[in-house]
């Protein structure tokens, strides 16, 4: 076991996301709470005690970044691949050797789901659809990415930086292109997966949390009843043991699609799921507060103990120094 080690001066990393959208909602008294799209929420954060250990410093991504001489550890909240690219990789400019980071911005960077299932492909257990990531310009583009890539239907097509569940448009047939151009799709880039006409509607999320983890399964339809299919403990370790080592995040919701072969990979996000929004499938919102529940003591625990954080992220590959540019074609 590493030695413990609280920070003796540390700092949660924020940035602006690249877009400089920011998410608005009322609250209970009448108040806007915002909430920045992409970022990793951590409730343990409302301890008073872990609010002074973990002063925030918030990154334009516009302007240079450099830590101050003093800190030995950081908390990066920015948990998303598309919304914070540039901060990522500033951030991981600026470290210097020793200091510990909770959720390194390399490990964050390779959650890019045409990154990331390039190496979760090398997980036996694991079935890894096809995916490409495109910027296009004209509605001809998603066609032209589907012939190009070799797809065939149906395709699931979804903005890279929508959260789980949203803005999800399954093209089964030739005919369900058109629906796709009614959605605003123009300026975004865009996620094209190949789906199996087995998958079915179950869905299994699992929460990590250095070594702890906790598996929800639910319906991704509306429908009610009905037994998932079957997927042994044993194997279910040996899933979660091969995708910390793939993509070393001390944080990490996986979210698996149960086929009747086997499990598939739909996404690998930084940070535990957050709260849903109402446009959000009920049972994707349930999963998530149980999830978060269950893993509320050991993220307390692993914010206020830095000997237990990742040290092996430095071992991907160094971020890009274009990472903010729109890049079709992986990394």
């Amino acid at each position: 076991m590493p030695a413990s080690r609280p920070p003796r001066s540390g700092i949660a990393f924020r940035a602006i996301p690249q877009d400089r959208t920011v998410l608005a909602r009322i609250g209970p008294k009448g108040v806007p709470v915002l909430r920045w799209p992409g970022e990793m929420e951590l409730p343990a954060l409302t301890d008073p005690v872990l609010v002074r250990a973990w002063p925030q410093q918030i990154h334009d991504p516009a302007l240079p970044f450099a830590l101050p001489a003093r800190v030995d550890a950081v908390l990066n909240l920015c948990a998303s691949a598309e919304l914070y690219p540039l901060s990522l990789a500033a951030l991981d400019a600026a470290l210097r050797p020793g200091i510990a980071v909770l959720n390194h911005p390399r490990a964050v960077m390779w959650t890019r789901r045409d990154m990331a299932f390039q190496v979760l492909a090398q997980v036996p257990v694991l079935r890894v659809p096809k995916v490409r990531r495109f910027l296009p310009e004209t509605p001809r583009d998603f066609m032209a990415t589907f012939e190009a890539g070799d797809f065939r239907y149906p395709v699931l097509l979804e903005p890279a930086a929508a959260e789980e569940g949203l803005e999800r448009h399954e093209i089964a047939h030739p005919g369900d292109w058109a629906r796709l151009f009614h959605a605003p799709w123009s300026g975004r880039v865009w996620i094209m997966t190949q789906q199996s006409r087995d998958l079915g509607p179950w869905r299994m999320r699992i929460g990590m949390v250095g070594e702890d983890a906790h598996f929800e399964t639910y319906r991704a339809d509306a429908a009610t009843g009905g037994a998932p299919p079957a997927l042994p403990l044993d194997r279910l370790r040996a899933i979660v043991k091969a995708v910390r080592q793939c993509i070393p995040l001390d944080v990490a919701t996986l979210v698996l699609a149960l086929a009747q072969d086997g499990p598939v990979v739909e996404r690998i996000d930084a940070g535990l799921p957050v709260p849903m929004t109402d446009a959000s499938p009920a049972a994707i919102g349930r999963s998530s507060h149980r999830i978060r529940a269950a893993l509320a003591a050991p993220l307390s625990a692993l914010l206020r103990d830095t000997g237990l954080w990742r040290t092996d992220a430095s071992r991907l590959p160094a971020i890009p120094a274009a990472a903010g540019q729109l890049n079709p074609e992986g990394a």
